[in-house]
């Protein structure tokens, strides 16, 4: 189950692009920046979901996708 902070990183990505511009330059600096509290497996997570060069649309897609894994 996800903690809440990454349910609230997730949200934040589904509605602040810039927040996804970040997420894909840098994951661990959005996060920090972001005060998000993830555990390590979290981390990890969140560092696969977002890493290499994704166009808006692709990278839209794959936070929408893990939001629908996640959960409310």
């Amino acid at each position: 189950m996800a903690s809440e902070g990454l349910r609230a990183l997730i949200a934040r990505a589904n509605n602040d692009k810039q927040f996804l511009r970040e997420l894909l330059a840098d994951p661990e600096g959005a996060v920090k920046a972001g005060g998000f509290e993830l555990s390590a497996e979290e981390m990890e997570a969140v560092r696969s979901q977002y890493q290499g060069q994704l166009t808006d649309e692709q990278l839209e897609n794959r936070v929408s996708k893990a939001w629908f894994r996640v959960g409310p």
